[in-house]
């Protein structure tokens, strides 16, 4: 009998963000600190009103996802009318999930000794919302092939009928935190043998590219120039576009196998602010600080050997201090100390429901390539972060991570409105 490690392997991944069609391209820009942030014209404007297009606070910048109207409909089994009805982010997480079994070694389809589990999220569909069929409740076939066609309920279980999968699949939904939940939730089941193999990410798409916003004052949404986290300039996040997904094993059968291993799934923790906040939608240092912790538990390390963190980040004057707060609490300070702080809404925005795993992707890169990418468009830190004193830092070029006598470890923190908050921790392969 094989030795149980109680570590996951990620061997798998792939993803699609804007100007980055694939995961290599994904890392090139990352490393070449890329913010493919657009501006937008009035003409190009999709579906603003001209009395919100023409505020002063309108912000006529954000960042488009190419191709969201393209899909290989005969490839998965769809007649070109059901394609047509199907939300983009359906669409386009289906061909991720190939895309990172075709890149783990895996072929789809289930057999007697393997079960796949499908742990996913998804945005609201924006969509099916836009495009109204007029079906109603008392139409009931028409109306449920439009909620068929684009519920998020759907998304996991749409990619396990269509790649032929037969172990749970589970649609999660806990806001900006939904991928990485799933990923967590991935890693139990993986070692309670709840399935042998798991696919775990999300997608975050809306259908209308270039449309911009209105900022408020106070509000969460950043002022033009797009988000920076844990600067002193920090106004606010921005919405992003892109999906992405892992494949997961555990260590012991990814070894067996000798799969290409990008890093390896340590722990995983979870928690809920509860009441312990000023609000429903405010974030708690101590419910993320618990998540922190409980993760570090499981994977049976301290604080201390944490070597780089890709944050939540939301570059939020409110958030930013917070979730410093809690890594604090939880990592604990070492001055002197250098442990880098990543924050993947810096490069690429809000991706929403596919930015937990997206996050996840590039802390594993980062280990597997042993360099951590740059900030980009950092200048100082928020001075309500005390950063150098407590040995956490941000890099604004890209910075090597080589090996040493101990394992690199890494954190990735994703943090969901309404208090669901996760982290995983890697460690090098």
């Amino acid at each position: 009998m094989t030795e149980t490690t109680g570590k996951i392997a990620i061997v798998g991944m792939a993803g699609r963000f804007p100007r980055c069609p694939d995961v290599a391209a994904f890392w090139s820009a990352l490393v070449g600190g890329d913010v493919p942030l657009e501006d937008f014209s009035r003409d190009e404007l999709d579906g603003v009103p001209p009395g919100i297009a023409e505020h002063p606070d309108f912000v006529a910048q954000g960042f488009c996802l190419e191709g969201i109207d393209l899909f290989d409909a005969q490839f998965f089994g769809y007649s070109a009318a059901e394609a047509s009805r199907l939300d983009p982010q359906q669409r386009i997480f289906l061909e991720t999930c190939w895309h990172a079994m075709e890149d783990a070694g895996q072929a789809p389809g289930d057999s007697p000794d393997r079960r796949t589990g499908v742990y996913a999220a998804a945005n609201f569909d924006t969509y099916g919302a836009e495009r109204p069929s007029g079906a109603s409740l008392a139409d009931p076939e028409t109306y449920l092939r439009g909620v068929l066609a684009g519920d998020k309920d759907y998304l996991a279980a749409r990619v396990a009928h269509r790649l032929d999968l037969h172990g749970p699949a589970i649609s999660m939904q806990t806001a900006c935190s939904s991928s990485l939940v799933a990923a967590a939730t991935a890693v139990t089941d993986l070692l309670t043998c709840g399935c042998d193999l798991a696919i775990a990410g999300g997608v975050g798409i809306r259908s209308r590219q270039k449309v911009g916003y209105l900022r408020r004052e106070e509000g969460a949404l950043a002022a033009p120039g797009g988000c920076r986290p844990f600067d002193a300039a920090a106004s606010g996040m921005i919405d992003g576009s892109g999906a992405a997904a892992v494949v997961l094993r555990r260590l012991e059968d990814a070894l067996a196998d000798r799969d290409r291993i990008y890093a390896v799934i340590s722990g995983a923790g979870l928690s809920n602010d509860g009441a312990r906040k000023s609000g429903f939608t405010a974030p708690s240092a101590a419910g993320q600080a618990q998540a922190i912790a409980m993760a570090l538990d499981m994977a049976g390390i301290g604080g201390d050997q944490i070597g780089f963190v890709e944050t939540h980040g939301t570059g939020t004057p409110i958030g930013d201090p917070i979730e410093y707060a809690a890594l604090v609490e939880a990592l604990g300070a070492r001055p002197g100390a250098r442990r880098l702080l990543g924050a993947l809404k810096a490069n690429f925005g809000h991706m929403s429901a596919a930015a937990g795993v997206a996050g996840l992707i590039k802390a594993a890169l980062a280990l597997h390539h042993g360099l951590v990418p740059p900030h980009p468009r950092f200048d100082r830190p928020n001075p309500r972060c005390g950063m150098e004193p407590a040995g956490f830092h941000v890099n604004t070029t890209p910075e090597a991570w080589p090996r040493g006598s101990a394992p690199r470890h890494a954190g990735v923190s994703s943090f969901g409105i309404g208090g669901t908050n996760a982290h995983l921790v890697l460690e090098e392969a």
